[in-house]
């Protein structure tokens, strides 16, 4: 079932990178050729609204291939707690996988398994590279769950701001704690770029560590048999089999 579930996350991590290229590319594009825009009433920041919007979309589907690498593994290897049976059971494991939980699982075999060390290790190396990172904590956490996010050239000001004070005159609160983050599109959109080149490198690293190769007997000419799956020892480097 593990395997099963991973090669279809794959198949769904494949198309996520997809939107999120196409929204970068729509992004990136400086003019466009389109009844939407009005070039003789504000065409400049129309386009510039157009590529911001774009560049959210791409923001955010950036962020979830992310997500979607950990439910690969989480499957692959089975380290979600509860026995899969139901779509109920599937959704309940789905719930659990995060990044916290595959680190600590990973942490508590890498002394007695090199492959589970060599997986934590990439796994932290993308989650934690500058550019993943503040993809994930000053863009995509902003969009969607402080504010939104504003571009140079659209900025949305307020007429007035306001403060309230407490009794002994400190801060108590202020308007401007409210702002969204200011991004600048064409260095986002560079950040970004990065972002999708350690992606592609990233997803491509898991689908060598899962061994999908190993994973069906091969006939005497080295055709993979579909219907006959060898052993899990035979292509899973580690698995998390306690279940409840």
């Amino acid at each position: 079932i593990g395997y099963g579930i991973a090669i279809d996350k794959f198949r769904e991590l494949y198309s996520l990178i997809a939107s999120a290229r196409l929204s970068l590319i729509n992004a990136f594009q400086k003019f466009y050729d389109s009844n939407i825009i009005n070039w003789n009433s504000g065409g400049y920041r129309a386009q510039l609204w157009m590529r911001y919007n774009h560049l959210k979309n791409s923001i955010i589907w950036y962020n979830s291939c992310e997500d979607y690498t950990y439910q690969i593994l989480w499957f692959a290897f089975e380290m979600n707690p509860y026995h899969i049976n139901s779509k109920q059971s599937y959704l309940r494991n789905l719930k659990k996988c995060n990044f916290d939980r595959i680190d600590k699982l990973l942490s508590e075999i890498e002394e007695s398994n090199s492959y589970a060390k060599d997986l934590r290790k990439n796994i932290r190396d993308y989650r934690y590279d500058p550019d993943v990172e503040e993809l994930r904590e000053e863009l995509a956490n902003n969009l969607k769950h402080r504010a939104n996010i504003q571009a140079n050239g659209l900025e949305d000001l307020r007429m007035m701001g306001y403060v309230i004070k407490s009794r002994d005159g400190s801060e108590a609160f202020n308007s401007q704690w409210l702002q969204p983050k200011l991004i600048d599109l064409d260095v986002t959109i560079e950040l970004l770029k990065r972002v999708h080149l350690k992606l592609i490198k990233h997803c491509r690293y898991i689908m060598d560590f899962m061994s999908f190769d190993e994973l069906f007997e091969v006939d005497s000419e080295g055709n993979a048999i579909l219907n006959n799956i060898r052993s899990k020892s035979d292509y899973k480097k580690f698995n998390f089999s306690d279940k409840v």
